[in-house]
Order: C-alpha cells, then structure tokens, then sequence
C-alpha cells in the first residue's frame, strides 16, 4: 500500500481525505519547465522516501514549479518553498498535481 497524502503514516483519516481520481490532473513528472501545479497526493510505494519528501516540504496544498529537466529521462528539478529539489523521475511519477494557470502567462 502507497502512503497517504496527509500524513504519510497511513493513518486510517487520512486515507479517508484522499482526492478522487476525477480530480487530478497529472502527475510532477509530466509538467513541463515553467509549469507550477499543487500538490493533490503523494503516493510512493516506499515509507522512507515519503517521510524524506515530506521533511522537504512536498506535501499536499504545496506549490511546486519546474525550474529545470534533464534529457534522457534524468531527474527534474523544481523550486519548492523557496528551495530547489532534484528529484528522480520515478519519484516525481508518484506525485498526483493540479496545474496552476498563470494569468500573466500567455
């Protein structure tokens, strides 16, 4: 079982919190450079990585921007609270996001 969005502990309310499916848009992964999306969940397989992403401020409601990635399927670089993170694609994969739309973009 994937660790919850809240928490990251499985805890049975956080299960219960977790979004429907109709309302993700994508995955971290699959933005593009510039895109800022919010985090909706965080679902990887391992307890440690979700406990080390989350001491790094990637929890849900959170903002990301991608700053930078990597050809060749290399890791992805965003800007998260005022920092920049490096995170592996099959990371990134496990991370459920709604696209933010820029007004000022055209």
């Amino acid at each position: 079982m994937a660790a919850c969005a809240g928490c990251f502990r499985r805890c049975a309310q956080c299960r219960l919190e977790e979004p429907d499916d109709a309302a993700v848009a994508t995955t971290l992964d699959r933005l593009r450079v510039g895109e800022q999306a919010r985090i909706v969940c965080i679902s990887v397989p391992d307890a440690m990585l979700a406990d080390r992403l989350a001491d790094r401020g990637l929890v849900r409601g959170t903002v990301v921007r991608v700053q930078e990635q990597a050809l060749f399927g290399g890791p992805i670089l965003i800007a998260v609270r005022g920092s920049l993170l490096a995170l592996r694609r099959r990371e990134a994969a496990g991370i459920q996001v709604e696209r933010i739309c820029n007004a000022h973009e055209g």
